[in-house]
């Protein structure tokens, strides 16, 4: 019969604490309160392991190592599942390898393997730190946060290669309301705020290299796609301006000193080019061509000529 500090070992009995329900336990020794499951050979294996705080279960495989083993336990607070002497924690779905869990990353078993939720399952939010990275293919596509920012990077090596790395769609199957965008930028000036600079919503640029020698090149491309459906009453146009908001007096203040746009000082008086300063007084002007545009909802013309000089 065991004894000393063994002595307390109890084993398989049955517990009382619901009369009406009665269950089998198997109570550990007060003293290691640990409960080895290994093979009949391995039994008198010196597992080196401490006194346990709470009853403690340990799974064993093999005694070479005796210091790799699963260790399970609860402390009346949290339940824990410690894989010791492990490089990772499997997860099995009928005998496959789905999930792996593992000191610096928790993944699929194989490559586009399992799915984090499904259409019918959904988490609920995903929190990620500071400097975060959403890593599409091993960098194919990449998307970085830095501090009140988010990044996307993609570089393409294909040739003939058509697409964009990142792309908005939406569509609309209902009558909507007095307005609807695919994508906003919005930059909201506080009492405080300003810019020494430029400030602007969208900002769209092109980095062009001595390997731009044939195409078209434009920071902003707009397209209105045809089709029969079109009505012959739909108001469209490649651009669209407006002064928004309530107070009659900053509406005011931009209408007499706002500009339609605005050209840097990088553009400058260039003969035949971009932008030609006039240097004769036209006495008559004859145009080729015309461009209509809408303010207020009237139509306005603007003149077009193929000359390069009014005289």
């Amino acid at each position: 019969m065991a004894t000393g500090k063994y002595a307390k070992f109890k084993g398989f009995r049955w517990t009382k604490g619901n009369e009406d329900v009665p269950a089998l336990a198997l109570l550990v020794d007060d003293y290691s309160k640990q409960l080895h499951i290994c093979e009949p050979g391995d039994a008198d294996t010196d597992w080196a392991v401490a006194v346990c705080t709470h009853p403690t279960v340990f799974i064993h495989s093999a005694t070479d190592p005796a210091t790799e083993y699963v260790k399970i336990y609860h402390d009346a607070t949290n339940a824990y599942i410690d894989g010791v002497g492990a490089t990772a924690l499997q997860f099995l779905v009928a005998g496959t390898k789905e999930v792996d869990l593992t000191a610096t990353a928790l993944s699929p078993a194989t490559t586009d393997g399992n799915a984090l939720g499904t259409t019918a399952l959904m988490w609920s939010d995903l929190f990620l730190a500071s400097g975060g990275v959403i890593n599409f293919n091993n960098g194919d596509v990449t998307i970085t946060h830095s501090a009140g920012a988010l990044a996307v990077a993609a570089t393409w090596a294909t040739a003939a290669a058509t697409g964009r790395p990142f792309g908005v769609t939406l569509t609309v199957n209902a009558a909507l309301g007095g307005w609807s965008n695919a994508v906003k930028g919005y930059v909201a000036y506080g009492a405080a705020g300003s810019t020494t600079g430029l400030g602007s919503a969208v900002n769209a640029e092109i980095l062009l290299s001595t390997g731009t020698t044939s195409g078209t090149y434009a920071p902003l491309e707009s397209e209105l796609v045809a089709n029969s459906a079109v009505s012959s009453g739909t108001a469209t146009s490649f651009f669209y301006g407006n002064i928004a908001g309530t107070n009659s007096t900053g509406k005011t203040t931009l209408n007499t000193n706002g500009y339609l746009f605005e050209l840097g000082a990088g553009v400058v008086d260039t003969a035949s080019g971009l932008f030609d300063v006039a240097t004769t007084t036209p006495t008559s002007v004859e145009f080729d061509a015309q461009l209509r545009i809408r303010v207020g909802g009237v139509n306005y013309y603007i003149p077009l000529s193929a000359d390069t000089a009014f005289e």
